[in-house]
Protein backbone atom coordinates (compact mmCIF):
# COMPACT_ATOMS: atom_id res chain seq x y z
CA UNK A 1 0.00 0.00 0.00
CA UNK A 2 1.40 3.39 -1.06
CA UNK A 3 1.81 5.95 1.73
CA UNK A 4 -0.35 9.08 1.31
CA UNK A 5 1.26 11.83 -0.73
CA UNK A 6 2.10 14.89 1.31
CA UNK A 7 0.74 18.22 0.05
CA UNK A 8 3.43 20.47 -1.40
CA UNK A 9 3.91 24.19 -0.90
CA UNK A 10 6.54 26.09 -2.87
CA UNK A 11 7.99 29.01 -0.93
CA UNK A 12 9.66 31.35 -3.43
CA UNK A 13 11.50 34.50 -2.25
CA UNK A 14 10.84 37.63 -4.33
CA UNK A 15 12.20 40.91 -3.04
CA UNK A 16 10.01 43.34 -4.98
CA UNK A 17 7.49 43.76 -7.78
CA UNK A 18 9.92 44.40 -10.61
CA UNK A 19 8.55 42.55 -13.67
CA UNK A 20 11.67 40.44 -14.18
CA UNK A 21 11.86 39.24 -10.58
CA UNK A 22 8.16 38.45 -10.36
CA UNK A 23 8.17 36.56 -13.66
CA UNK A 24 11.16 34.49 -12.58
CA UNK A 25 9.61 33.77 -9.18
CA UNK A 26 6.28 32.70 -10.67
CA UNK A 27 8.02 30.43 -13.17
CA UNK A 28 10.14 28.95 -10.38
CA UNK A 29 7.06 28.28 -8.24
CA UNK A 30 5.19 26.55 -11.05
CA UNK A 31 8.27 24.53 -11.98
CA UNK A 32 8.69 23.38 -8.38
CA UNK A 33 5.18 21.91 -8.44
CA UNK A 34 5.76 20.05 -11.71
CA UNK A 35 5.49 22.75 -14.37
CA UNK A 36 2.66 24.56 -16.09
CA UNK A 37 1.65 21.37 -17.91
CA UNK A 38 0.34 20.02 -14.61
CA UNK A 39 -2.31 22.73 -14.48
CA UNK A 40 -3.54 23.19 -18.05
CA UNK A 41 -3.46 21.88 -21.59
CA UNK A 42 -3.66 23.85 -24.82
CA UNK A 43 -7.11 25.18 -25.61
CA UNK A 44 -8.53 25.01 -22.07
CA UNK A 45 -10.48 27.90 -20.55
CA UNK A 46 -8.59 28.96 -17.44
CA UNK A 47 -10.07 31.48 -14.99
CA UNK A 48 -7.71 33.55 -12.85
CA UNK A 49 -9.44 34.53 -9.61
CA UNK A 50 -7.38 37.29 -7.92
CA UNK A 51 -8.38 38.90 -4.65
CA UNK A 52 -10.07 42.17 -5.71
CA UNK A 53 -11.62 43.28 -2.43
CA UNK A 54 -11.91 46.98 -3.20
CA UNK A 55 -10.71 49.76 -5.47
CA UNK A 56 -7.36 50.71 -4.01
CA UNK A 57 -3.99 51.25 -5.75
CA UNK A 58 -1.44 48.41 -5.56
CA UNK A 59 0.79 50.12 -3.00
CA UNK A 60 -1.92 49.80 -0.35
CA UNK A 61 -1.59 45.99 -0.48
CA UNK A 62 -5.37 45.48 -0.51
CA UNK A 63 -5.49 43.48 -3.74
CA UNK A 64 -3.23 41.12 -5.67
CA UNK A 65 -0.46 43.13 -7.30
CA UNK A 66 -0.85 43.53 -11.09
CA UNK A 67 2.70 42.24 -11.72
CA UNK A 68 1.86 38.94 -10.00
CA UNK A 69 -1.42 38.70 -11.90
CA UNK A 70 0.35 39.41 -15.19
CA UNK A 71 3.16 36.92 -14.60
CA UNK A 72 0.67 34.13 -13.85
CA UNK A 73 -1.46 35.05 -16.86
CA UNK A 74 1.52 34.97 -19.22
CA UNK A 75 2.53 31.51 -18.02
CA UNK A 76 -0.91 30.09 -18.81
CA UNK A 77 -1.18 31.91 -22.12
CA UNK A 78 2.22 30.57 -23.15
CA UNK A 79 0.88 27.08 -22.45
CA UNK A 80 -2.00 27.70 -24.86
CA UNK A 81 -4.77 28.34 -22.34
CA UNK A 82 -7.63 30.76 -23.03
CA UNK A 83 -7.37 32.98 -19.97
CA UNK A 84 -10.13 35.05 -18.34
CA UNK A 85 -10.23 36.69 -14.92
CA UNK A 86 -12.75 37.85 -12.36
CA UNK A 87 -13.82 38.28 -8.75
CA UNK A 88 -16.83 39.54 -6.85
CA UNK A 89 -15.64 42.48 -4.73
CA UNK A 90 -17.11 43.48 -1.39
CA UNK A 91 -18.82 46.50 -2.94
CA UNK A 92 -18.87 48.08 -6.39
CA UNK A 93 -18.35 46.84 -9.93
CA UNK A 94 -15.49 44.51 -10.70
CA UNK A 95 -14.52 46.61 -13.73
CA UNK A 96 -13.93 49.69 -11.57
CA UNK A 97 -12.12 47.77 -8.83
CA UNK A 98 -9.79 46.10 -11.35
CA UNK A 99 -9.06 49.45 -13.00
CA UNK A 100 -7.98 51.18 -9.78
CA UNK A 101 -6.03 48.11 -8.62
CA UNK A 102 -4.05 48.08 -11.88
CA UNK A 103 -5.32 44.64 -12.90
CA UNK A 104 -7.44 45.70 -15.88
CA UNK A 105 -4.51 47.49 -17.58
CA UNK A 106 -2.51 44.26 -17.47
CA UNK A 107 -5.50 42.23 -18.63
CA UNK A 108 -6.13 44.59 -21.55
CA UNK A 109 -2.48 44.43 -22.60
CA UNK A 110 -2.65 40.62 -22.61
CA UNK A 111 -6.10 40.54 -24.26
CA UNK A 112 -7.65 38.82 -21.24
CA UNK A 113 -11.39 39.33 -20.89
CA UNK A 114 -13.32 39.87 -17.68
CA UNK A 115 -15.49 36.89 -16.79
CA UNK A 116 -19.09 37.25 -15.65
CA UNK A 117 -19.07 37.59 -11.86
CA UNK A 118 -22.32 39.59 -11.68
CA UNK A 119 -24.64 36.69 -12.45
CA UNK A 120 -24.67 33.06 -11.46
CA UNK A 121 -26.54 29.81 -10.99
CA UNK A 122 -27.75 28.08 -7.85
CA UNK A 123 -25.63 25.19 -6.66
CA UNK A 124 -25.97 22.94 -3.61
CA UNK A 125 -23.16 22.91 -1.10
CA UNK A 126 -21.43 19.71 -0.05
CA UNK A 127 -20.58 18.19 3.30
CA UNK A 128 -22.32 19.31 6.53
CA UNK A 129 -24.02 22.21 4.70
CA UNK A 130 -25.42 20.07 1.88
CA UNK A 131 -28.93 21.34 2.70
CA UNK A 132 -27.88 24.88 1.75
CA UNK A 133 -27.41 26.53 -1.65
CA UNK A 134 -25.33 29.41 -2.98
CA UNK A 135 -25.16 31.22 -6.29
CA UNK A 136 -21.98 30.39 -8.22
CA UNK A 137 -20.64 33.01 -10.64
CA UNK A 138 -21.13 32.27 -14.35
CA UNK A 139 -17.46 32.98 -14.94
CA UNK A 140 -16.56 30.04 -12.71
CA UNK A 141 -19.07 27.74 -14.37
CA UNK A 142 -17.79 28.62 -17.85
CA UNK A 143 -14.15 27.75 -17.05
CA UNK A 144 -12.44 24.39 -17.40
CA UNK A 145 -10.18 25.23 -14.48
CA UNK A 146 -9.58 27.99 -11.96
CA UNK A 147 -6.41 29.48 -10.42
CA UNK A 148 -6.90 31.20 -7.06
CA UNK A 149 -4.55 34.15 -6.48
CA UNK A 150 -4.86 35.44 -2.93
CA UNK A 151 -3.24 38.29 -1.02
CA UNK A 152 -1.36 37.79 2.25
CA UNK A 153 -3.49 39.84 4.66
CA UNK A 154 -5.10 39.98 8.05
CA UNK A 155 -8.88 39.91 8.43
CA UNK A 156 -11.13 41.28 11.17
CA UNK A 157 -13.46 38.29 11.31
CA UNK A 158 -11.33 35.29 10.34
CA UNK A 159 -7.92 36.48 11.51
CA UNK A 160 -6.27 36.05 8.12
CA UNK A 161 -7.48 35.94 4.56
CA UNK A 162 -5.65 33.55 2.29
CA UNK A 163 -6.23 30.76 -0.19
CA UNK A 164 -9.35 29.36 1.52
CA UNK A 165 -10.99 32.72 2.19
CA UNK A 166 -10.23 34.01 -1.32
CA UNK A 167 -12.73 31.55 -2.79
CA UNK A 168 -15.64 33.34 -1.11
CA UNK A 169 -15.42 35.77 -4.03
CA UNK A 170 -16.83 33.18 -6.45
CA UNK A 171 -20.26 34.05 -5.01
CA UNK A 172 -21.55 37.06 -6.95
CA UNK A 173 -23.04 40.26 -5.65
CA UNK A 174 -25.08 40.82 -2.54
CA UNK A 175 -25.47 37.17 -1.60
CA UNK A 176 -22.16 37.33 0.23
CA UNK A 177 -23.66 39.84 2.68
CA UNK A 178 -26.84 37.77 2.99
CA UNK A 179 -24.78 34.72 3.91
CA UNK A 180 -23.26 36.62 6.84
CA UNK A 181 -26.77 36.73 8.29
CA UNK A 182 -27.23 32.99 7.82
CA UNK A 183 -23.82 32.25 9.31
CA UNK A 184 -23.40 35.06 11.84
CA UNK A 185 -20.38 33.91 13.87
CA UNK A 186 -16.86 33.12 12.76
CA UNK A 187 -17.18 29.37 13.39
CA UNK A 188 -20.33 28.89 11.33
CA UNK A 189 -18.98 31.25 8.68
CA UNK A 190 -15.81 29.18 8.52
CA UNK A 191 -17.89 26.06 7.80
CA UNK A 192 -19.44 28.00 4.93
CA UNK A 193 -16.01 28.98 3.57
CA UNK A 194 -14.96 25.34 3.55
CA UNK A 195 -18.19 24.28 1.82
CA UNK A 196 -17.69 26.93 -0.88
CA UNK A 197 -14.11 25.76 -1.38
CA UNK A 198 -15.31 22.18 -1.85
CA UNK A 199 -17.93 23.34 -4.34
CA UNK A 200 -15.42 24.78 -6.82
CA UNK A 201 -11.80 24.11 -5.83
CA UNK A 202 -9.09 25.74 -7.99
CA UNK A 203 -6.40 23.62 -9.60
CA UNK A 204 -3.70 25.84 -8.15
CA UNK A 205 -3.40 28.38 -5.35
CA UNK A 206 -0.93 31.26 -5.43
CA UNK A 207 -0.42 33.81 -2.67
CA UNK A 208 1.04 37.28 -3.21
CA UNK A 209 3.08 37.94 -0.09
CA UNK A 210 5.75 40.19 -1.55
CA UNK A 211 4.03 43.05 0.22
CA UNK A 212 1.49 41.81 2.76
CA UNK A 213 -1.02 43.62 4.99
CA UNK A 214 -0.90 43.49 8.78
CA UNK A 215 -3.04 45.08 11.46
CA UNK A 216 -6.50 46.35 10.59
CA UNK A 217 -7.00 44.18 7.48
CA UNK A 218 -8.35 43.28 5.02
CA UNK A 219 -8.49 46.90 3.77
CA UNK A 220 -7.53 49.25 6.57
CA UNK A 221 -4.25 47.66 7.63
CA UNK A 222 -0.62 48.59 7.01
CA UNK A 223 1.58 47.30 4.18
CA UNK A 224 4.35 45.01 5.42
CA UNK A 225 7.17 43.67 3.26
CA UNK A 226 7.40 39.87 3.41
CA UNK A 227 9.20 39.16 0.14
CA UNK A 228 7.60 35.84 -0.77
CA UNK A 229 5.23 34.09 -3.16
CA UNK A 230 3.53 30.82 -2.18
CA UNK A 231 2.28 28.09 -4.55
CA UNK A 232 0.31 24.92 -3.82
CA UNK A 233 -2.48 22.66 -5.06
CA UNK A 234 -3.73 22.49 -1.45
CA UNK A 235 -5.39 25.60 0.00
CA UNK A 236 -5.15 24.45 3.61
CA UNK A 237 -1.46 23.59 3.27
CA UNK A 238 -0.72 26.97 1.71
CA UNK A 239 -2.54 28.87 4.45
CA UNK A 240 -0.75 26.77 7.08
CA UNK A 241 2.60 27.87 5.64
CA UNK A 242 1.30 31.46 5.63
CA UNK A 243 0.66 31.03 9.36
CA UNK A 244 4.19 29.75 9.83
CA UNK A 245 5.56 32.85 8.11
CA UNK A 246 3.80 35.14 10.60
CA UNK A 247 4.22 32.90 13.67
CA UNK A 248 0.48 32.28 13.98
CA UNK A 249 -0.84 28.99 15.29
CA UNK A 250 -2.99 27.59 12.43
CA UNK A 251 -5.24 25.94 15.03
CA UNK A 252 -6.33 29.47 15.95
CA UNK A 253 -7.62 30.18 12.43
CA UNK A 254 -11.26 29.04 12.45
CA UNK A 255 -11.54 28.21 8.74
CA UNK A 256 -8.41 26.05 8.88
CA UNK A 257 -9.82 24.21 11.88
CA UNK A 258 -13.12 23.76 9.99
CA UNK A 259 -11.29 22.43 6.93
CA UNK A 260 -9.32 19.98 9.04
CA UNK A 261 -12.52 18.69 10.67
CA UNK A 262 -14.10 18.33 7.23
CA UNK A 263 -11.19 16.12 6.21
CA UNK A 264 -9.86 18.30 3.41
CA UNK A 265 -6.56 19.33 4.93
CA UNK A 266 -4.33 19.29 7.96
CA UNK A 267 -2.60 22.02 9.93
CA UNK A 268 0.59 20.12 10.73
CA UNK A 269 3.65 21.59 9.08
CA UNK A 270 5.45 18.26 9.41
CA UNK A 271 2.79 16.78 7.10
CA UNK A 272 3.50 19.37 4.39
CA UNK A 273 6.40 19.10 1.98
CA UNK A 274 8.08 22.49 1.66
CA UNK A 275 9.75 23.24 -1.67
CA UNK A 276 12.06 26.19 -2.27
CA UNK A 277 13.04 28.37 0.68
CA UNK A 278 12.72 27.57 4.37
CA UNK A 279 9.70 29.51 5.73
CA UNK A 280 11.55 30.18 8.98
CA UNK A 281 14.19 32.16 7.08
CA UNK A 282 11.49 34.51 5.76
CA UNK A 283 9.28 34.58 8.84
CA UNK A 284 8.15 37.71 10.67
CA UNK A 285 7.66 37.19 14.41
CA UNK A 286 6.08 40.60 15.10
CA UNK A 287 3.50 40.54 12.30
CA UNK A 288 0.38 42.29 13.62
CA UNK A 289 -2.43 39.73 13.40
CA UNK A 290 -5.24 38.56 15.70
CA UNK A 291 -3.62 35.70 17.60
CA UNK A 292 -6.79 33.98 18.82
CA UNK A 293 -10.38 33.65 17.61
CA UNK A 294 -13.27 34.41 20.00
CA UNK A 295 -13.98 31.71 22.58
CA UNK A 296 -16.68 29.40 21.24
CA UNK A 297 -19.02 29.90 24.18
CA UNK A 298 -19.36 33.60 23.33
CA UNK A 299 -20.92 32.76 19.96
CA UNK A 300 -23.76 30.79 21.55
CA UNK A 301 -27.23 32.32 21.45
CA UNK A 302 -27.65 31.21 25.09
CA UNK A 303 -25.01 33.65 26.31
CA UNK A 304 -26.70 36.76 27.79
CA UNK A 305 -26.43 39.79 25.53
CA UNK A 306 -24.90 41.97 28.26
CA UNK A 307 -22.08 39.45 28.71
CA UNK A 308 -21.33 39.38 25.00
CA UNK A 309 -21.22 43.19 25.00
CA UNK A 310 -18.65 43.21 27.79
CA UNK A 311 -16.25 40.81 26.13
CA UNK A 312 -16.95 40.60 22.39
CA UNK A 313 -14.88 42.74 19.99
CA UNK A 314 -16.89 45.41 18.21
CA UNK A 315 -16.31 47.77 15.31
CA UNK A 316 -15.68 51.39 16.26
CA UNK A 317 -15.44 54.52 14.08
CA UNK A 318 -12.41 56.79 14.35
CA UNK A 319 -14.03 60.21 13.93
CA UNK A 320 -10.73 61.81 12.89
CA UNK A 321 -10.58 59.60 9.79
CA UNK A 322 -14.25 59.23 8.83
CA UNK A 323 -15.36 61.22 5.76
CA UNK A 324 -19.07 60.30 5.98
CA UNK A 325 -19.01 58.46 2.66
CA UNK A 326 -21.65 55.98 3.83
CA UNK A 327 -19.96 52.86 2.45
CA UNK A 328 -20.13 51.19 5.87
CA UNK A 329 -23.85 51.95 6.25
CA UNK A 330 -24.63 50.56 2.81
CA UNK A 331 -22.60 47.41 3.55
CA UNK A 332 -24.36 46.48 6.80
CA UNK A 333 -26.36 43.28 6.11
CA UNK A 334 -28.68 43.58 9.12
CA UNK A 335 -32.29 44.83 8.92
CA UNK A 336 -32.80 47.26 10.58
CA UNK A 337 -29.18 48.26 10.16
CA UNK A 338 -26.75 47.89 13.03
CA UNK A 339 -24.89 50.91 11.64
CA UNK A 340 -26.99 53.82 10.41
CA UNK A 341 -27.27 57.57 10.17
CA UNK A 342 -28.66 59.25 13.30
CA UNK A 343 -31.86 61.23 12.92
CA UNK A 344 -30.36 64.65 13.56
CA UNK A 345 -30.61 68.09 11.99
CA UNK A 346 -27.65 70.19 10.90
CA UNK A 347 -24.37 69.00 9.35
CA UNK A 348 -24.25 65.35 8.35
CA UNK A 349 -23.27 63.41 11.51
CA UNK A 350 -21.16 60.28 11.77
CA UNK A 351 -22.91 56.92 11.44
CA UNK A 352 -23.93 55.40 14.75
CA UNK A 353 -23.70 51.75 15.84
CA UNK A 354 -26.58 49.90 17.43
CA UNK A 355 -24.53 47.13 18.95
CA UNK A 356 -27.57 45.19 20.12
CA UNK A 357 -28.26 44.50 16.43
CA UNK A 358 -24.63 44.00 15.37
CA UNK A 359 -23.74 40.42 14.39
CA UNK A 360 -19.99 41.18 14.39
CA UNK A 361 -19.49 40.29 10.73
CA UNK A 362 -17.18 43.36 10.41
CA UNK A 363 -18.38 44.03 6.86
CA UNK A 364 -18.30 47.74 7.74
CA UNK A 365 -14.66 47.57 8.82
CA UNK A 366 -13.76 45.52 5.77
CA UNK A 367 -15.13 48.05 3.27
CA UNK A 368 -14.11 51.39 4.82
CA UNK A 369 -11.93 53.26 2.29
CA UNK A 370 -10.50 55.66 4.90
CA UNK A 371 -9.23 53.08 7.43
CA UNK A 372 -11.67 54.75 9.83
CA UNK A 373 -13.19 51.63 11.38
CA UNK A 374 -11.20 49.41 13.71
CA UNK A 375 -12.08 46.49 15.97
CA UNK A 376 -12.07 47.27 19.67
CA UNK A 377 -11.65 44.48 22.22
CA UNK A 378 -13.19 45.38 25.62
CA UNK A 379 -10.98 44.89 28.72
CA UNK A 380 -12.72 41.67 29.80
CA UNK A 381 -12.38 40.38 26.26
CA UNK A 382 -8.64 40.98 26.33
CA UNK A 383 -8.39 38.56 29.25
CA UNK A 384 -10.38 35.87 27.44
CA UNK A 385 -8.59 36.47 24.17
CA UNK A 386 -5.21 36.66 25.96
CA UNK A 387 -4.41 39.86 24.09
Amino acid sequence: MQPPTLPQVAVIPCSDYSPERVSLAVHEGLTALGGIGRFTVRGEKILLKPNLLAGDPPERAVTVHPEVFGAVAREFQAAGAKVTYGDSPARGRTERIAQVAGISAVADALDISLADFRHGEIRSLEGPLSHQTVRLANGVLAADGMIGISKMKTHGLTGITGAVKNQYGIIPGLQKSELHLRYPDVYRFSELLVAVLRLAPPRLYIMDGITAMEGNGPRGGTARHMGVLLFSTDAVALDTVFCRLIHLNPEHVPFLEAAHKAGIGNMRLDRIRILGADPDELACKDFLVPRRPPPRFLTSTYVPRFLREWVTPRPVIDSSRCRNCGACVAQCPVTPRALDWPDEDGPKPLPVYHYERCIRCYCCQEICPEKAIYIHVPPMGRILYRK
